[in-house]
């Protein structure tokens, strides 16, 4: 009987509950198909005990001298690494191979042209459009890259490639070949907490949170508030919650203390720890807009589904999916959120989110609907 193996080579990151929504659904699912997990040790004790101790999940732990092939080196290497390593497991036991990342893998799907004893497949990360970039030489030498590399992946052992950008299901280059799988939200029924707790001083409660780096746009955020009057600061509270990320800890912290002592008149508040999804669901619930200044990240952020699910308007970058879906489902204000007055004059206005079509929003990414987005096409 064909096996499907689920197969990820990271450890970090969200690695850990998006394995536990898939497996949980795949597991029940109707297919009855033999499951398998092939994973580092780090991220099987991450998992649920409950979900390890399951006796129709076949775990098979992965050696760290392998696992540092599959993670480390060059982008070339880890993508043969990891890609000769999914031919391996289907050798083992044929069927399907899923790479919850499949960005690095494309690369060995490309030139390792083998007959494979079943399908590999996975997720593209990295949308293929740019959704607002600025036009560049770059940015279309990327963009014709990648297409070129998913039709030039396309065979019998992979036949179709999914996405997290609708509009690349829809797009004429990238239709059939990339499937659109909508982003899960988190864990929202943490949001059901006992209520808001308002600040004492009566100040606007503005939010960032999660991984606060320079990509995250901490910098040019803290820079930012600079430019806003101090009657107004005066009403404003920014709280940044979440753990400083190692190689820009530095440069963070001393744009944190020269912020605070050049606007005295802004309550800037700092919870620098690794804090729980029930803690951020109780800070969402209290602030009054949630910052998602990215540096022109491409992708999509689970800030979005936060902020939705709890009413909450956010403003974020004009540019990338995050841009593309605020304004599409009108989520608050998007603006180049690489300019500190920019940005200023976004926090001044007031952003309003749209609670109707932020609930649509949501409701469409659930984890049921993402797992039944990829099972129906691989166990069909």
């Amino acid at each position: 009987m064909k096996t499907f193996t689920y197969f990820e080579p990271k450890t970090e990151g969200h690695s850990a509950i998006w394995a536990t929504w898939l497996l949980e659904r795949l597991l029940r699912h109707e297919a009855g198909m033999p499951v398998r997990l092939a994973a580092g040790a780090a991220l099987i004790e991450r998992l649920p005990a409950a979900l390890r101790g399951d006796p129709a999940l076949s775990i098979d732990p992965l050696p760290d001298g392998e696992m540092r092939a599959l993670m480390e080196g060059s982008l070339v290497a880890r993508g043969l690494a990891q890609w000769g390593k999914a031919r391996r497991l289907l050798a083992e036991r044929p069927g399907v191979c899923f790479i919850p990342a499949f960005d690095h893998a494309l690369l060995g799907a490309c030139v390792d042209r083998r007959p494979v004893d079943g399908i590999i497949t996975g997720i593209i990360f990295r949308p293929p459009n740019h959704f607002g970039l600025r036009p560049s030489l770059k940015g279309r030498v990327d963009t014709a890259r990648r297409r070129a590399m998913y039709f030039a992946s396309r065979r019998r052992a992979t036949p179709f490639l999914f996405t997290l950008d609708e509009t690349a299901a829809r797009d004429r280059m990238t239709a059939g070949r990339l499937l659109f799988s909508p982003d899960p939200a988190p864990d929202l029924s943490l949001l059901a907490v006992p209520g808001r707790k308002s600040r004492d001083d009566g100040r606007r409660g503005l939010l960032i949170f999660g991984a606060l780096s320079r990509r995250k746009g901490v910098v040019t955020l803290l820079r930012a508030i600079r430019h806003i009057a101090p009657e107004r600061q005066r009403g404003l509270a920014l709280r940044l919650v979440g753990r400083i990320a190692g190689e820009d800890r530095a440069e963070i912290e001393a744009a944190l203390s020269e912020c605070r002592s050049a606007n005295p008149d802004m309550a800037i508040e700092l919870v620098d720890r690794f804090v729980t999804d029930a803690e951020l669901a109780q800070e969402v619930v209290n602030c009054d807009v949630v910052l998602a200044p990215y540096q022109n990240h491409v992708g999509s952020s689970g800030v979005l589904f936060w902020a939705a699910a709890a009413g909450k308007p956010v403003i974020a970058q004009e540019t990338g999916l995050m841009g593309y879906q605020a304004r599409l489902h009108r989520l608050g204000t998007t603006t180049d959120t690489t300019d500190p007055q920019a940005l200023a004059r976004a926090i001044e206005g007031e952003p309003a989110i749209s609670r109707e079509d932020a609930q649509a929003f949501v409701a469409e990414h659930t984890a049921d609907n993402f797992a039944r987005s990829i099972f129906d096409r691989l166990l069909a």
